[in-house]
This record gives C-alpha cells, sequence and structure tokens, in this order.
C-alpha cells in the first residue's frame, strides 16, 4: 500500500496546479471544523486518481482517530483492510483535515463542499471530486 500512497501522491502533485482551480469560491465553500467533524467521524472517504482509487476509514473521534486503508477488504488474503496512520480535524471556522501515514507522510488539507455529494480536499496535494459513504467498499467506478 505504500508503493501506492508514494505513487498517489506524486501523481496528485502533478495534477495538483490543474485541479486546484476547483478549491474554494463563492460556490464552493470550505468546511468548517464542526462540518468536517459531521462529515468524517466514522465514515469512509472514497477518492479517485486515473486508475488509483483508495477507501480510507476515518475511526474513532470526535477531532481524530485511527485512518483504515479497506484495501481488498478485511477477509481478502493478498491485500486486506489494514490501519495506515491516522486522522484529525482542527481549525474553528476554517477546517482543516490532516492525514498522518505510518512510516512516513503527513497531508494536510482544506475540504471543499461541491454541492453535488462530492467534496475536493485541497492542499499541498488536490484530490476532487472525493465522496463519503457510511461504510466501505467505495463503488468501483
Amino acid at each position: 500500500m505504500k508503493i501506492l500512497l508514494v505513487g498517489l501522491s506524486l501523481g496528485l502533485s502533478c495534477v495538483s496546479g490543474v485541479a486546484s482551480a476547483a478549491c474554494g469560491g463563492a460556490n464552493n465553500p470550505a468546511l468548517t471544523q464542526n462540518a468536517l467533524r459531521t462529515l468524517l467521524q466514522g465514515q469512509t472517504l472514497c477518492a479517485k486518481s486515473g486508475s488509483d482509487r483508495w477507501q480510507e476509514e476515518h475511526l474513532g473521534g470526535p477531532n481524530s482517530g485511527a485512518l483504515w486503508d479497506y484495501k481488498l477488504g478485511p477477509n481478502h488474503t493478498v491485500d486486506p483492510r489494514e490501519q495506515v496512520g491516522s486522522w484529525s480535524i482542527s481549525g474553528g471556522s476554517s477546517g482543516q483535515l490532516t492525514h498522518t501515514y505510518t512510516g512516513g507522510g503527513s497531508y494536510t488539507y482544506q475540504v471543499y463542499d461541491n454541492l453535488n455529494g462530492s467534496y475536493d480536499l485541497c492542499g499541498s496535494v488536490t484530490i476532487t471530486n472525493a465522496t463519503v459513504r457510511a461504510a466501505p467498499p467505495c463503488p468501483a467506478n
């Protein structure tokens, strides 16, 4: 999974300049700390970039907890679900989400509501059109 995360981070870094136009604006509000807490606590964040996709569970809370990668599920013999780090929320009216990965890498984002059921995570790496669901797995498309 570390290879996927590094590859994903590098790939997203390459497109972040293009995608960053999606972050912010009058019709795309940044979420507050309270809104982030409501959105993510106990939920799975689904995102993709090209052929890479991931599904990270935000367990614990309300402002921090364990970050689990669902991968191919808890009973899969080759690529089972595992804890990959931690998450935290801070920032008050300009909420910030931080993912800290075990073994390296910490990413902090402002999260913007696209008002269509998807979200943009904007920071040193930009992730567009992520969705949130109550439980994994995430949709394949």
